[in-house]
């Protein structure tokens, strides 16, 4: 599980985030560093914007899966 707070980087760039892993509660959650990654260029509300973003902890094994994201636009989550 991944909890996205006070998300610093650009887009393809390092950040820190809090991570929560597998049978641990948010309040057991350490900040790290988290890769984001905004892709699926296109126009939202008439503006040109990434309409997708994803995060992920690569020390912790995770990969960028481009079917997992959230649509900035909608605000929905794909692949979860």
């Amino acid at each position: 599980m991944l909890a996205a707070v006070d998300v610093v980087g650009r887009a393809g760039q390092p950040g820190t985030s809090d991570y929560v892993g597998p049978n641990q509660t948010v309040a057991g959650g350490t900040q790290e560093s988290v890769t984001i990654v905004a892709f699926d260029l296109g126009t939202c509300d008439g503006k040109l914007m990434y309409q997708a973003v994803e995060w992920y902890f690569p020390q912790h094994g995770q990969t960028f899966d481009p079917r997992q994201y959230e649509n900035i636009c909608t605000g929905t989550y794909a692949g979860q």
